[in-house]
């Protein structure tokens, strides 16, 4: 009787009961254990990762580094569970934004950021719930003992990753930071214009527009950049970025410039001569003791050298090609390691001859990769919260 199950009639029917008991196995997992595994995985993950952040934040954070602790986040932000962080100051400010937008029902995890027992801001980490689910085809393919080992090593590589990422990568990184070349102008402010260019066959109604849009989008950048933004009356808008307490002043002003150039980019002509150009051209330079930036009433030799570092910076945006930022000479002598920016020589006779204060460097067509990636982030958060604001 037995030698009837011998061979392969017994290997069918033994892999037939694993292959049902794998089946039964997986979908009870599926109906009874999924939801609420997925809930305390996604709370621990999300709790755990809010408070690495808050960790590494509380440096960057209180000496206002949003570079550094920008390119920490974008690190972060490479775990696929992750979706979404946003850094605030203790006042409720953007500090650091990246990661998708327009997400409102995905898990979020908020932590404060304390340095010395003193709150200085805090984090939001907006998870993706579909990375913590068991996905149906893995049940019914894997048996239960697939799923225990599986669990083990995930535990295991947890424990490791997690020890691993305990280690504060900052800190050694820190004590070996130069200070940078710029220092020395840690007091002076920077001066930004987009320079609404004259050009025949552009309506005023188009000029009005193209400078409301802009207005908004400069004070955008400015609330994310330390700065305060203004209109100059029927030529463009003006960031002045003052001093903050960051070592890196100079590298956060041309990004400031850069992500206004971004975000302006859709603001072209419309006439048929210069159709799809862009209305605005860009200058960049150091207000070196001329202007604090702090907007307040200044005596009248104040004003008067005020005015003349803006026209200064306005004739020095005229130098510049259609929808391109000239970045002065002193604003890119006090930038930290510009080897990080993309400079082009101005190809341009006035150049030579200019006796502006603003001595123009260069065209700045970007940065490298890492914080090009950064700057790509900023100018989603910053688009998708005008257009709320345009629908609201």
């Amino acid at each position: 009787m037995w030698r009837r199950f011998d061979g392969d009639h017994l290997l069918t029917v033994a892999a037939t009961a694993g292959y049902l008991v794998a089946f039964a196995v997986a979908m009870t997992a599926w109906w009874f254990v999924d939801r609420e595994r997925r809930a305390e995985a996604i709370e621990h993950f999300g709790a755990t990762a809010a408070q690495e952040l808050a960790h590494l934040a509380a440096e960057p954070l209180a000496r206002d580094d949003r570079i550094g602790l920008g390119l920490a986040v974008n690190r972060m932000l490479e775990r696929p569970e992750i979706s979404h962080i946003a850094v605030y100051t203790v006042d409720n400010q953007p500090f650091v934004v990246t990661g998708e937008v327009g997400l409102r029902d995905a898990p979020t995890h908020i932590e404060q950021i304390a340095l010395h027992d003193d709150v200085i801001g805090d984090v939001s980490v907006k998870l993706d719930a579909s990375r913590f689910g068991l996905p149906v085809s893995g049940l019914l393919a894997d048996s239960w003992l697939f799923w225990l080992a599986g669990l083990v090593l995930t535990v295991g590589f947890c424990a490791v990753a997690d020890r691993i990422r305990t280690r504060p990568p900052s800190e050694a990184e820190e004590r070996e930071q130069p200070m940078p070349i710029g220092h020395e102008h840690e007091n002076d402010s920077y001066i930004l214009v987009a320079n609404l260019f004259q050009r025949r066959g552009v309506s005023d109604e188009q000029r009005r527009e193209a400078l409301r849009r802009g207005a908004a989008i400069g004070a955008r950048v400015a609330d994310l950049y330390n700065g305060q933004s203004s209109e100059l009356a029927g030529t463009g808008i003006m960031l002045t970025l003052g001093p903050t307490d960051s070592l890196e002043r100079g590298f956060e002003a041309v990004c400031a410039a850069l992500l206004l150039r971004r975000l302006c980019r859709g603001l072209r002509a419309t006439d048929a001569a210069h159709a799809g150009a862009s209305l605005f051209r860009y200058g960049l330079d150091l207000a070196t003791g001329r202007y604090a930036g702090d907007m307040t009433p200044m005596p009248a030799d104040d004003e008067t050298a005020r005015r003349l570092t803006v026209s200064d910076v306005v004739l020095l945006s005229s130098l510049a090609p259609n929808g391109e930022l000239v970045i002065g000479a002193e604003a890119y002598a006090s930038v930290e390691q510009s080897g990080r920016l993309l400079v082009k020589e101005v190809e341009s006779a006035a150049a030579q001859a200019l006796s502006s204060a603003s001595i123009p460097q260069g065209i700045v067509r970007g940065v490298v990769e890492d914080y090009d990636k950064l700057l790509r982030n900023q100018a989603e958060f910053i688009a998708e919260a005008l257009r709320e604001e345009e629908l609201g």
